[in-house]
């Protein structure tokens, strides 16, 4: 996710680097068009590996109880995500602020976006669980990325506004929960 995001961030620095408002913007866009997929198939594939060993039977005889064992086995994975988006947000701010003019960065947007991706993760993990196919992984990616896509830029209707990628003008900051 890290080098992902640093990568999509340092391709177009000459775009964002300038504002604050510019700089949000990226990093929102390379984190739910890109950085959702990634988690969506990283959640998957360690679900499909825990199915695939034959853990269910370890853990019906465990004393936990079944969300804390899904929490133990999937928050590792849908937290590193959100970890590589973190670090991947504080360059691009670090970037920024030597030659940025006027606003101040924004945390209410890398907290949303660290939820979605973190939700994601998690999402991909149920789904992994459930199906039992190794191309489960990269298809369920393929899907994010589309729909996420069409949603964002085409014309969506009432499905537009439960998405994580709205376009946001950049004189304004999306509302709190927007991401």
């Amino acid at each position: 996710m890290l080098l992902m995001l640093v990568a999509a961030s340092a391709a177009g620095s000459q775009q964002w680097q300038g504002g604050w408002a510019e700089t949000r913007e990226r990093m929102h866009v390379s984190a739910v068009l890109l950085g959702v997929p990634l988690a969506l198939a990283a959640g998957c594939w360690q679900g499909g590996r825990e199915r695939r060993r034959g853990t269910a039977e370890l853990l019906a005889t465990a004393v936990r109880g079944r969300t804390a064992a899904f929490l133990a086995s999937a928050l590792p994975v849908a937290l590193w995500p959100a970890a590589g988006y973190a670090v991947a947000t504080a360059l691009t701010w670090l970037a920024t602020w030597y030659c940025a003019t006027g606003d101040r960065p924004h945390l209410g947007t890398p907290l949303a976006d660290a939820a979605v991706l973190v939700s994601a993760a998690l999402a991909g993990h149920v789904v992994g669980r459930l199906v039992a196919w190794r191309l489960a992984a990269p298809l369920l990616a393929v899907a994010g990325y589309v729909v996420l896509g069409v949603l964002g830029y085409g014309d969506a209707g009432w499905a537009g506004g439960l998405s994580p990628y709205t376009e946001t003008p950049s004189d304004s900051v999306p509302v709190w929960w927007q991401p």
